[in-house]
């Protein structure tokens, strides 16, 4: 059965306009409201992960990456897309897509799931995959 929460209209904020506002509370005040708690640091001192649901949908903020930053997502039925902290989109993640590069200071990654519970693992590399 079809999850509920539709990527159509993505592109138009349904899904990234929810996640930009909390990008940028991210980035400019700290950890936004709403925020779960830090799932764990990639790689770099000033790179964060948050993660968090708000209207159904989950989501993963990665704030102040310093550089590039090869990260994994591994998730069941899901729309993922990631974009920076000034509502572009910086990359499009393809469906049972494991692997995206994030290459501005901050980006957020949009994970669309079937319920509220958490199915993704989070983790990044710098450097080819293991």
């Amino acid at each position: 059965m079809k999850h509920v929460p539709s990527a159509r209209g993505a592109r138009s904020g349904n899904i990234l306009d929810i996640a930009g506002t909390h990008a940028i509370a991210c980035v400019h005040f700290g950890i936004p409201q709403g925020i779960k708690g830090v799932i764990d640091s990639l790689g770099g001192t000033n790179t964060r992960v948050y993660a968090g649901h708000r209207l159904g949908y989950e989501y993963v903020i990665v704030s102040q990456a310093t550089q590039p930053v090869h990260v994994r997502h591994v998730a069941i039925g899901v729309a993922r897309y990631a974009k920076d902290i000034y509502s572009n989109v910086a990359a499009d993640i393809e469906p049972r897509s494991e692997w995206c590069t994030i290459a501005c200071p901050g980006a957020i990654i949009c994970i669309m799931t079937p319920d509220l519970r958490l199915r993704y693992a989070i983790d990044a590399l710098h450097g080819r995959p293991v």
